[in-house]
C-alpha cells in the first residue's frame, strides 16, 4: 500500500478581485490537525510589507501547525496581485478583504479572524465596522492608531528625499506635508519613496481612525505591540483606544513583548516573542 504523499503547506493561488486577481497563500492545518480557527492577514501600507513579509510567514507556518486556517493576501495594486501601486483605492482594498473573507470562511467553514498589521489594522477594524452585525474577532500587530499621522509621516519621506539628494533649501522651499497632502486630497497622485501614492487610498488613510472604528459589541480583540526595554505599557494613543472599547463591551487582550520593529527595518528581523504571545492569545480563545 503506497502511503499518501504530506500535504503541501500553502497553496498559491489567485482569488477574482473586483479591479483584477489577487494573489493569495492559502495555509492549512497541518496534516492531522483539527482546524482550530481561520486567520486572513491583511498587510500593512508600501515598503512596510516587504520587510515584515518574512515574520508573517513564519508566523502562518506556525499557526497552521496548530490547526489553523491562515490567508495571506497581497491587496490589489500590491505585491503579486494585478494593477500597480498608484492604481490601488482604499474602498478598493476594503473589497479585496470582503472577496477574501468569503472565500476562507467557505474553505474552512468558520469564523474568519482579520489579523491586521500595521495600517492592515485600520482596514480589517473599518472592514468589521461595515460588515459585521454580530460579535467577531480581530487580531492587531503593532496598529495605526491615527491615519492621518501615519500618512504625514510617509509624506516627510519624500522631503527627506528631497533634502538626502542635495537640493538646497529644500526643507524651506520645498513643499510641506500640509502642501502634499492637500494636493493627494484634491485628486493629484503623488510619488513617495519609489511608490505611486493615489488619491484614491490617500483618502481613505486620511480619514481612518481606529477610535471611530469600535467592533461590535461583545467581540474579541488581541492587540500587541512590540518595544524595546522593560516598559510594558502600550503608547497613550494605543491606550486611549483600548480603554474606550473595552467601555463599548468589547473585549480587548492588549499586551507589549520585547523586539525590534521589523516592518521598518531593512534587514530581516524576527521577535519569536510576538510570535509566541500571538499563539497564547488565539489557542486561549
Amino acid at each position: 500500500m503506497t502511503a499518501s504523499p504530506p500535504s503541501k503547506p500553502f497553496v498559491p493561488f489567485f482569488l477574482d478581485g473586483a479591479d483584477g486577481p489577487l494573489f493569495c497563500l492559502h495555509y492549512p492545518p497541518a496534516a492531522g490537525r483539527t482546524a482550530r480557527g481561520a486567520l486572513l492577514f491583511v498587510p500593512p501600507f508600501a515598503e512596510e510589507m516587504n520587510r515584515a513579509r518574512r515574520m508573517v510567514v513564519l508566523q502562518a507556518r506556525r499557526l497552521a501547525d496548530l490547526g489553523f486556517h491562515v490567508l495571506l493576501l497581497d491587496l490589489y495594486g500590491t505585491g503579486d496581485s494585478a494593477g500597480d501601486f498608484g492604481q490601488a483605492r482604499w474602498e478598493g482594498w476594503l473589497g479585496d478583504l470582503g472577496r477574501a473573507r468569503q472565500w476562507l470562511g467557505e474553505q474552512s467553514g468558520l469564523p474568519v479572524t482579520l489579523w491586521g498589521l500595521r495600517t492592515g489594522c485600520l482596514l480589517a477594524a473599518q472592514h468589521h465596522r461595515d460588515n459585521d452585525e454580530v460579535p467577531g474577532r480581530l487580531l492587531f500587530w503593532q496598529p495605526v492608531v491615527n491615519g492621518q499621522l501615519f500618512l504625514t509621516q510617509f509624506l516627510r519621506l519624500k522631503i527627506a528625499a528631497a533634502m538626502a539628494d542635495g537640493a538646497e533649501g529644500a526643507e524651506q522651499k520645498g513643499p510641506s506635508t500640509k502642501a502634499l497632502r492637500q494636493g493627494l486630497l484634491d485628486g493629484r497622485a503623488l510619488e513617495v519613496a519609489g511608490y505611486d501614492l493615489s488619491p484614491g487610498v490617500a483618502r481613505g488613510l486620511d480619514a481612518a481612525r481606529l477610535g471611530k472604528m469600535v467592533p461590535v459589541a461583545d467581540s474579541s480583540v488581541i492587540w500587541l505591540e512590540v518595544g524595546q526595554g522593560e516598559d510594558v505599557s502600550l503608547p497613550p494613543a494605543s491606550q486611549t483606544v483600548v480603554e474606550a472599547w473595552g467601555k463599548a463591551s468589547v473585549g480587548v487582550l492588549a499586551g507589549k513583548v520585547p523586539g525590534s520593529s521589523f516592518w521598518s527595518i531593512e534587514e530581516t528581523t524576527l521577535v519569536p516573542a510576538l510570535w509566541q504571545k500571538t499563539e497564547e492569545a488565539l489557542l486561549a480563545q
